[in-house]
């Protein structure tokens, strides 16, 4: 899947970077609401592997979530991992599935 450079929330537009690693340890993704900035990894801070396109498109649609839940004000929601993790998970799987005429 390809990631965008650019998306809206809720009419908020948002940039996509993707970085080479990220700061936090074991991070693949991060939203920041201040900027408007989604990032995506395109390799592990850990191991320094690249991260494959799966892991990549899981990782967005994971900052998405967190996006959507936040403008939603579904901020518990938004701050369960376990929660946001298996809607993403299940939001790519469709995504990824679906067939375009």
């Amino acid at each position: 899947m390809l990631i965008p450079a650019r998306l809206r929330i809720n009419g908020r537009e948002f940039k996509v970077r993707q970085p080479s690693t990220l700061r936090r340890a074991g991070a693949r993704g991060e939203i920041n609401y201040g900027t408007a900035v989604i990032q995506v990894a395109t390799h592990s801070n850990i191991s320094g592997r690249k991260l494959s396109a799966a892991q990549r498109s899981e990782t967005f649609w994971h900052e998405v979530t967190h996006g959507v839940l936040d403008d939603l004000g579904y901020h518990l929601l938004n701050r369960n991992e376990k929660f946001v993790k298996q809607f993403s998970q299940g939001l790519n799987n469709v995504i990824r599935s679906a067939k375009f005429k």
